[in-house]
């Protein structure tokens, strides 16, 4: 990115599916900028004794590029049964020219509720280095409150903060955090599940939180990460050369 460039959210997406096979499919509005951090949130639930939802995989294009759920393995979780789990993935340093995102999870037999929502952020670091490591956690539990700070505070003053919760019924109301977070529409799907995500832009070293509440005394996990902009490039100072009147001058004396 460009020395002067702030982190910018470019575009997001979000998705909603009910299948067999465990894939879900996220289609952006324009195609990525090659250069940009791709942060992918989704979520999965996978009710009773069908299954325990395994490690997702992540593709941008049909490629997986930079995506590594390794970079946020801190912000991993799940619900207490292991019926529900959240593992985001950035794609630092993204392809160009794509639009079609595709996550799939491995599970038990059965019927999956999944759901995901994708962002495409410029200004941020283009190495792994991105993710604040000092950041990355997660909870679950239930109740109709839900979410927890993050492991720590950020390691500089500039970086994106994300987080995403998914409950174990499609029928109760999902309450996000309030400005300067910007959450998606929370998606449901049935009575069976409820996702919600979002974002906020910080300029201060604070230890950011995800929280939030539900209608109705629910099952949930959630997670939260950052991810940190570029360190601004100084231009490097030049001299001015004497003005060509001066030069002439000093070379005639």
């Amino acid at each position: 990115p460009r020395p002067d460039m702030p982190i910018g959210v470019v575009q997001s997406a979000t998705n909603s599916v009910t299948n067999t096979t465990g894939t879900l499919t996220l289609t952006l509005g324009t195609a990525t900028t090659a250069g940009n951090c791709l942060v992918v949130l989704p979520g999965g639930y996978c009710p009773g004794a069908e299954g325990n939802i395994g490690a997702h995989t992540c593709t941008l294009g049909g490629v997986a590029g930079n995506f590594n759920a390794s970079h946020l393995s801190g912000a991993q979780s799940s619900t207490p049964d292991n019926c529900a789990s959240l593992i985001p993935w950035a794609d630092w340093n993204c392809a160009g020219g794509q639009t079609v995102i595709s996550v799939a999870l491995t599970a038990g037999t059965g019927t999956f509720y999944l759901f995901g929502a994708a962002y495409e952020i410029s200004g941020l670091l283009e190495t792994a280095a991105v993710v604040d490591a000092n950041v990355a956690d997660s909870y679950s539990g239930s109740g109709t409150t839900w979410g927890g700070p993050g492991a720590g505070a950020m390691s500089q003053a500039s970086e994106i903060i994300f987080g995403s919760v998914i409950a174990d019924a499609g029928t109760t109301t999902i309450t996000g955090p309030g400005s300067p977070w910007v959450s998606t529409t929370a998606l449901s799907i049935a009575s069976e599940a409820s996702f919600l995500a979002g974002y906020e832009i910080l300029s201060s070293i604070v230890t950011p939180s995800y929280t939030g509440s539900f209608g109705t005394s629910r099952g949930w996990c959630q997670n939260v990460f950052g991810l940190e902009a570029a360190a601004a490039v100084k231009p490097v100072a030049r001299r001015n050369p004497l003005p060509m009147q001066a030069v002439k001058t000093a070379a005639y004396w």
